[in-house]
Order: structure tokens, then C-alpha cells, then sequence
């Protein structure tokens, strides 16, 4: 239960981001990797450079399939199901290939890790998911292709590819509000105790609020000593319940409970609150 407490305690959308480009190739390997609320997205790629060269139209010719990279065609490796469009995406490892061309590119994740170069032919049976994205000009140059983890939210991210003057940008979906009630249920099927950890995690994103109703009523019959946050979030689900009684009553007692313990933010909380309902509270 240690760690349903500590993925809530640390979760304020956080993602992180890392990469690690080697220099001794011609085409140089660049491995990212990123976390998108709980899952963990790695992107494999060698790095061709320019050298001079027209790259988009000739080097790598339009409406053909490329590699999109060097060596071994790109890899990219998901923890967790994600959706490409509306195509669900199993945690697995995925070949990246692509038909680029000069409006747009057919994106395509490919179930076939043993491919040096694109294949002659997409086999369909191979065809992970597929998804079209606009090509956009850029005012500067790459000189190497580069493979990007951009605009990430707690349920999306955009994988963005620039080389030359051009980029584009897959969009990928995370259900991480499922992750986390998968993980919640988890958890609460081994220690009941934490049903507080659980109510508030609902209520601060919006999911099931008659579950986080039930949840933060069991926590508050488990706790020997309940918190004033108890009352305080029961006070707050049951207003987005549209009781606004229950939350009265509920905030008065975290009221009382924050000033037993003197704690000056469970007191302006609760005052806050109550004054929004049409509540003084003398001080």
C-alpha cells in the first residue's frame, strides 16, 4: 500500500524525459525515453545527417516506404496499452515506418523487429496501427534527424520527427486515468486503509464521484483518528454530489478537527469553503 500512497503522493502529472545520442557512427544510435503519467515510452533510432545532401524528395524518395532512420529501422516500445487515433496499441516493442510526402505521411507501427531498411511491402497481418499526420515546413534547419517527445499532458503525448525542413508530429493517447484505477483497485483489494488515497485521487480527476463518495466513508469508519483532509475531501465530493448539506456538515467537522490540531491550511480551507456555501465562520 506503501506504493499506491507514493504514486499519488508523487503524481502532479509528471513526466520526465531522456535522451542519449551516441557519437562513434556514421548514423549515430539516439535513445529516448519518456513517462507519460505511468508509462514509459523508449524510441530507438540511428541518426542520418544531411552531409549536404537534398534529403525529403531525394534521399528519401515520396510516397515510398522508409525506415525512417538508419541501420535498423526505428524502435519504439510502449509499457502500457496506448492508442494510436482510435487503434489500441498493446504494451509491446513496434517497428516505426513511414510513406512521407510533401502535404503528409502515413505513420505505421509494424510488428517486425528483424527489419534492416523498409520491407518491399507492408504485410497487413504486421500492420500494429496506422494513422495519417500533416507535414509542416520549418524555418530552420536539422541537420541530423531527430526524434522528439513533445507536448506531453498526463494523457497524451506527440512523438515529433524533424529532419531538414521538415516535421511532423504523431499524436499518442495514454488512458492513464484507467492505469491509475486499475492500479487503485489493485491496491485496495490488499489494504482497505488506503481508501482516502483512492477517493481523493477520483475526486481531484474527475472519475467516479459516488465511488470516491463510498471510499472516503469507509476511510473515515477505518481511521481510529481521522485527518481534517478526510472531511475536507467528503466535504468537497458530496458538494460535486450536489449535496450541499452533507458538504456543510462535513466541513465543520474538518473545521473542527484542523483547529484540535492547529493546522492554520485545514482551517482556511474549510473557512474558504464553507464562506463559497453561504457559511461565516467567526474566527
Amino acid at each position: 500500500m506503501k506504493k499506491l500512497l507514493l504514486l499519488l503522493a508523487i503524481f502532479s502529472y509528471l513526466q520526465t524525459v531522456n535522451g542519449q545520442v551516441g557519437y562513434l557512427r556514421a548514423s549515430p544510435l539516439q535513445k529516448t525515453t519518456a513517462k507519460v503519467g505511468f508509462t514509459d515510452i523508449t524510441i530507438e533510432a540511428s541518426r542520418p545527417s544531411i552531409k549536404g545532401r537534398v534529403i525529403f524528395g531525394d534521399l528519401v524518395p515520396y510516397d515510398e516506404l522508409w525506415r525512417t532512420g538508419a541501420n535498423r529501422s526505428t524502435k519504439i516500445t510502449f509499457s502500457d496499452t496506448v492508442y494510436i487515433g482510435k487503434t489500441a496499441l498493446a504494451p509491446d516493442t513496434y517497428t516505426l515506418l513511414t510513406i512521407p510526402t510533401t502535404t503528409d505521411w502515413d505513420i505505421y507501427f509494424y510488428k517486425d523487429l528483424s527489419l534492416w531498411g523498409a520491407p518491399d511491402s507492408l504485410e497487413e497481418s504486421k500492420i500494429a496501427a496506422h494513422i495519417k499526420v500533416p507535414s509542416l515546413s520549418l524555418n530552420r534547419t536539422f541537420e541530423s534527424l531527430t526524434l522528439t517527445i513533445d507536448d506531453l499532458t498526463k494523457n497524451s503525448v506527440n512523438l515529433g520527427l524533424a529532419w531538414e525542413n521538415t516535421y511532423v508530429a504523431i499524436p499518442i493517447s495514454i488512458p492513464t486515468d484507467d492505469i491509475m484505477t486499475g492500479l487503485i483497485h489493485k491496491e485496495l483489494a490488499k489494504n482497505a486503509s488506503d481508501f482516502h488515497a483512492a477517493a481523493y485521487y477520483y475526486l481531484n480527476n474527475n472519475l467516479d464521484l459516488n465511488k470516491a463518495k463510498d471510499w472516503m466513508a469507509k476511510a473515515i469508519l477505518i481511521r481510529a483518528i481521522p485527518d481534517y483532509r478526510d472531511y475536507l475531501w467528503q466535504s468537497m465530493i458530496l458538494d460535486k454530489l450536489g449535496d450541499r448539506k452533507g458538504a456543510i456538515q462535513s466541513a465543520k467537522k474538518s473545521l473542527e478537527i484542523a483547529k484540535d490540531a492547529g493546522s492554520r491550511v485545514g482551517i482556511e480551507e474549510n473557512t474558504e469553503n464553507l464562506k463559497k456555501w453561504g457559511i461565516a465562520i467567526k474566527k
